[in-house]
Protein backbone atom coordinates (compact mmCIF):
# COMPACT_ATOMS: atom_id res chain seq x y z
CA UNK A 1 0.00 0.00 0.00
CA UNK A 2 2.85 2.26 0.25
CA UNK A 3 4.21 2.08 -2.59
CA UNK A 4 1.36 3.13 -4.44
CA UNK A 5 1.03 6.18 -2.26
CA UNK A 6 4.60 7.04 -3.07
CA UNK A 7 3.77 6.77 -7.16
CA UNK A 8 0.51 8.73 -6.64
CA UNK A 9 2.66 11.59 -4.96
CA UNK A 10 5.10 11.65 -8.25
CA UNK A 11 2.51 11.68 -10.50
CA UNK A 12 0.68 14.67 -8.94
CA UNK A 13 4.05 16.32 -8.00
CA UNK A 14 5.25 16.29 -11.59
CA UNK A 15 2.42 18.89 -12.46
CA UNK A 16 -0.50 19.16 -15.01
CA UNK A 17 1.18 20.56 -18.25
CA UNK A 18 -0.68 23.66 -19.11
CA UNK A 19 -2.61 24.35 -22.80
CA UNK A 20 0.16 26.24 -24.36
CA UNK A 21 3.53 23.52 -23.53
CA UNK A 22 0.73 20.94 -25.45
CA UNK A 23 0.26 23.03 -28.30
CA UNK A 24 2.02 21.81 -31.81
CA UNK A 25 1.19 22.68 -34.98
CA UNK A 26 3.14 22.57 -38.65
CA UNK A 27 2.63 25.41 -40.45
CA UNK A 28 4.18 23.97 -43.84
CA UNK A 29 7.18 21.71 -43.93
CA UNK A 30 9.98 24.36 -42.81
CA UNK A 31 7.88 26.02 -40.00
CA UNK A 32 6.29 24.92 -36.90
CA UNK A 33 4.71 26.21 -33.88
CA UNK A 34 6.02 24.80 -30.56
CA UNK A 35 4.58 26.32 -27.35
CA UNK A 36 3.33 29.47 -29.17
CA UNK A 37 6.53 29.52 -30.77
CA UNK A 38 6.62 29.90 -34.42
CA UNK A 39 10.38 28.25 -35.65
CA UNK A 40 11.71 28.36 -39.01
CA UNK A 41 13.87 25.25 -39.49
CA UNK A 42 17.65 26.54 -40.14
CA UNK A 43 19.34 26.40 -42.90
CA UNK A 44 16.45 24.72 -44.84
CA UNK A 45 13.55 25.58 -47.64
CA UNK A 46 10.20 23.39 -48.60
CA UNK A 47 8.58 24.16 -51.31
CA UNK A 48 5.02 25.36 -51.21
CA UNK A 49 1.58 23.55 -49.92
CA UNK A 50 0.84 23.36 -53.37
CA UNK A 51 2.86 21.16 -54.20
CA UNK A 52 3.21 17.64 -54.13
CA UNK A 53 6.23 17.63 -52.17
CA UNK A 54 5.49 20.60 -49.85
CA UNK A 55 2.43 18.71 -49.02
CA UNK A 56 4.62 15.21 -48.21
CA UNK A 57 7.48 17.20 -46.27
CA UNK A 58 4.37 18.58 -43.90
CA UNK A 59 3.04 15.41 -43.30
CA UNK A 60 6.45 14.09 -42.07
CA UNK A 61 6.62 16.94 -40.53
CA UNK A 62 3.38 16.27 -38.36
CA UNK A 63 4.84 12.69 -37.80
CA UNK A 64 8.14 14.24 -36.13
CA UNK A 65 6.43 17.10 -34.46
CA UNK A 66 4.10 14.52 -32.40
CA UNK A 67 7.46 12.26 -31.32
CA UNK A 68 7.15 10.76 -28.02
CA UNK A 69 10.95 13.20 -27.63
CA UNK A 70 10.90 16.85 -28.58
CA UNK A 71 13.58 19.06 -27.56
CA UNK A 72 13.38 22.13 -30.05
CA UNK A 73 16.44 24.90 -29.92
CA UNK A 74 16.07 28.33 -31.33
CA UNK A 75 17.33 31.61 -31.53
CA UNK A 76 15.85 35.44 -32.47
CA UNK A 77 16.40 36.75 -35.68
CA UNK A 78 15.46 39.54 -37.59
CA UNK A 79 13.11 37.59 -39.67
CA UNK A 80 11.74 34.77 -36.47
CA UNK A 81 12.75 33.11 -34.64
CA UNK A 82 15.18 30.04 -36.55
CA UNK A 83 16.55 27.11 -34.97
CA UNK A 84 16.09 23.00 -35.55
CA UNK A 85 14.10 20.23 -33.08
CA UNK A 86 15.24 17.05 -31.97
CA UNK A 87 12.70 14.13 -32.03
CA UNK A 88 12.77 10.55 -31.12
CA UNK A 89 10.69 7.18 -30.16
CA UNK A 90 10.80 7.90 -26.37
CA UNK A 91 11.26 11.26 -24.32
CA UNK A 92 14.01 9.96 -22.10
CA UNK A 93 15.90 8.54 -24.81
CA UNK A 94 19.84 10.22 -25.79
CA UNK A 95 19.21 9.33 -29.61
CA UNK A 96 17.00 11.74 -32.16
CA UNK A 97 17.30 12.83 -35.46
CA UNK A 98 17.35 16.48 -36.55
CA UNK A 99 14.25 17.24 -37.99
CA UNK A 100 15.88 19.58 -40.87
CA UNK A 101 18.18 16.87 -41.57
CA UNK A 102 15.62 14.11 -41.59
CA UNK A 103 13.55 16.18 -44.29
CA UNK A 104 16.64 17.12 -46.30
CA UNK A 105 17.28 13.27 -46.33
CA UNK A 106 14.09 12.55 -47.64
CA UNK A 107 15.10 14.61 -50.34
CA UNK A 108 11.97 16.56 -49.08
CA UNK A 109 13.52 20.03 -48.46
CA UNK A 110 16.82 21.94 -49.42
CA UNK A 111 20.00 23.54 -47.67
CA UNK A 112 19.89 27.27 -48.12
CA UNK A 113 21.98 30.47 -46.50
CA UNK A 114 25.43 29.75 -45.43
CA UNK A 115 25.69 26.16 -43.89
Amino acid sequence: MARVIVIMVLILSCGAATAEDMRRRVIQGDRIVVKGVEIQLRDTYCPPLSTEEGREAKRIMGIMLFARKLECTYQEEPEGFVGDCIYGPRAGSRLGRSMAEELKRRNLCQKFGRT
